[in-house]
């Protein structure tokens, strides 16, 4: 027997209970574990080979759980790749609020003054250094603000860290936009930076894949 085609391998790691796809329905349960992130992405590449340009996420099974930003932002730099470059749309249904929010579907891009005010635990989607300087900017800020970080030393070295990081995702990454979030994890006293830019999705007659190549997450304990 020859070996199984790429199609078959992503069919048989559907057996994840957090994610199931029913045609061009995908029904997530949780996204607490990032190999139902891995899942998410699979199914929607099968129902994409199958043909469905209009894929419906179905988030009426979803407790009220937290997504952490390791896998809001590569899932939305996912998505955000999908309906950029090959157009496709993602019909969403009974969506928590909190997931909403958090813009995972649709990452919010620099000049949305609505935003910020607020900008943590949000994913945002940067194209130019003036992106870049921007949204790291109203992070910044918004820990300034809330005395998450009192050390002025350190909120600068945050700072500069944060620039370089983000701003190597458009220097050294082969994709024109990169998606960043800084989340508060109050529990736990810290606040948690992630980085990511989406490669390219190629679909044909014989495979579909995503590779998301750059992930940083930067820790801080308050």
């Amino acid at each position: 027997m020859g070996r199984p085609n790429i199609l078959e391998r992503l069919h048989n790691k559907l057996n994840d209970s957090a994610i199931e796809r029913r045609d061009g329905v995908i029904i997530i349960r949780s996204l607490k574990e990032r190999i139902s992130l891995r899942h998410f992405i699979s199914a929607v590449l099968e129902a994409r080979h199958e043909g469905y340009q209009e894929i419906t996420l179905d988030f009426s099974k979803l407790k009220n759980e937290t997504v952490y930003a390791n896998i809001a932002v590569p899932l939305a730099a996912f998505c955000d790749n999908l309906r950029t470059n090959s157009g496709v749309v993602f019909r969403l249904h009974e969506t928590p609020n909190s997931f909403v929010d958090k813009r995972l579907i649709e990452p919010i891009s620099f000049g949305f003054n609505e935003h910020s005010n607020n900008p943590l635990n949000k994913v945002w989607k940067f194209e130019s250094p003036e992106d870049v300087f921007g949204i790291v900017t109203l992070l910044i800020d918004a820990i300034r603000e809330r005395e998450l970080i009192t050390n002025k030393d350190a909120l600068v070295s945050l700072e500069w860290s944060l620039n370089e990081v983000v701003d190597n995702v458009l220097q050294h990454a082969d994709s024109d936009s990169g998606y960043v979030m800084g989340q508060l994890h109050s529990g736990q006293k810290q606040v948690v930076f992630c980085v990511a830019d989406a490669a390219s999705c190629t679909a044909d007659k014989s495979r579909s894949f995503f590779v998301w190549r750059t992930q940083v997450r930067v820790y801080i304990t308050l």
